[in-house]
C-alpha cells in the first residue's frame, strides 16, 4: 500500500460531505481515519497481537511459579510494610483521599516503577544482543529453523538493533518483569485484606481514619467479635500493595539473586530470537 491508497482511504469517505459544504464533518472523518491508521500501524509494526498472546501464555506459566516467587518476596515486603499497615497516619492519608486523588497517587507510583524499569532496559537489551562468536549464535539457534540454514559463519557476529527493534524487545522485558510484579502485588493486596479484616476492628478503623460513619461492604461475627470489610481497608491494602510492588520492582532489577532466579527467565527466549535474526541477516544481507 502506497501513499495514493492511504490518501484515498483518508480523503475518499470525506468527499461526500465536502460536496455539501460540511467541512467539520469532513475534518472529523479524516481525523477518524488517521487515528485508525495509526492504531493499525502500531499494532502491526510492533507485533502487539503476538506480544499479547505471549504475555497471556507467560502469565499462565508463571502462575505455577507463583508460590516460589511469593515465598521469596513476601517476607521482605511484609517486613518493609507491616509497620506501615498498622500505622494510623497511613490509614488516615489513604482513606481521606478522593477517588481522583487516590487514582492519581497510584498512577504516580506505577509510572515511577515503569520509569525505573525502562531506564535499565537499554543496557539489558544491549547485553542480550552481544555474541562472542558465530559458534555461540549457532548454538543458540539450535532447535529453530535457523539451525538448518547454510550461512557463512565469518565476520562480525554482532549487529546493532534499530530503534523500533529495541523498543519491541524492551516491551518484552518490561511485560515479563511487569507480570511478576503484578502477581506479587495481587498476593500482597490479598494478604493485607485478609489480615486487616481479621485483625483491625471497625472501632480501630474509625479511630485511625477519624471516620465516624464507616461503610462496610459486609460484616462477619466470629467468636463474638464483629469483623468488617470496609472501603478504608480496601483503600489502604491496595495502596500498600501497589507501593510494595514498586519496591519489589526495584529489588527485582538490582538484586543479583532475584535476577538469577526470576528476572532472567525471558532472557533465553530473546537471545535465541536475536541469534536467529543474525542468521537471517547473513542469508539476506540487505535486511537490517
Amino acid at each position: 500500500i502506497g501513499w495514493p491508497e492511504v490518501l484515498l482511504f483518508l480523503v475518499g469517505p470525506a468527499l461526500a460531505t465536502l460536496v455539501f459544504g460540511q467541512w467539520r464533518d469532513a475534518a472529523e472523518t479524516v481525523g477518524y481515519g488517521v487515528v485508525l491508521l495509526v492504531l493499525i500501524w502500531v499494532w502491526s509494526s510492533y507485533g502487539v497481537g503476538a506480544l499479547l498472546r505471549w504475555t497471556w501464555n507467560r502469565g499462565r506459566s508463571q502462575l505455577t511459579g507463583l508460590g516460589s516467587l511469593v515465598a521469596r518476596a513476601l517476607p521482605l515486603l511484609l517486613l518493609f510494610n507491616m509497620f506501615l499497615f498498622i500505622n494510623g497516619e497511613v490509614w488516615q492519608v489513604a482513606a481521606d483521599l478522593t477517588w481522583v486523588a487516590y487514582l492519581l497517587v497510584l498512577g504516580i507510583i506505577f509510572v515511577l516503577g515503569v520509569a525505573f524499569t525502562m531506564s535499565r532496559i537499554p543496557g539489558v537489551v544491549r547485553s542480550m544482543n552481544e555474541f562472542a562468536s558465530w559458534d555461540e549464535i549457532g548454538a543458540l539457534a539450535d532447535g529453530t529453523p535457523g539451525a538448518a540454514c547454510a550461512y557463512a559463519a565469518d565476520g562480525e557476529p554482532n549487529a546493532a538493533l534499530r530503534l523500533r527493534q529495541r523498543l519491541n524487545i524492551g516491551l518484552i522485558v518490561l511485560l515479563g518483569q511487569g507480570l511478576q510484579v503484578l502477581l506479587v502485588v495481587v498476593a500482597l493486596v490479598a494478604f493485607f485484606l485478609v489480615f486487616g479484616f481479621l485483625a483491625i476492628s471497625p472501632e480501630t478503623t474509625a479511630a485511625w481514619t477519624a471516620h465516624t460513619d464507616l461503610d462496610p461492604w459486609f460484616t462477619v461475627h466470629l467468636a463474638g467479635r464483629e469483623h468488617a470489610f470496609t472501603t478504608e481497608l480496601a483503600a489502604v491494602s491496595t495502596f500498600l500493595g501497589v507501593f510494595s510492588g514498586m519496591y519489589f520492582n526495584v529489588v527485582l532489577a538490582t538484586d543479583a539473586t532475584y535476577q538469577a532466579e526470576f528476572a532472567d527467565d525471558v532472557r533465553p527466549e530473546i537471545r535465541q530470537a536475536l541469534a536467529v535474526r543474525r542468521i537471517y541477516q547473513r542469508l539476506v544481507p540487505e535486511t537490517t
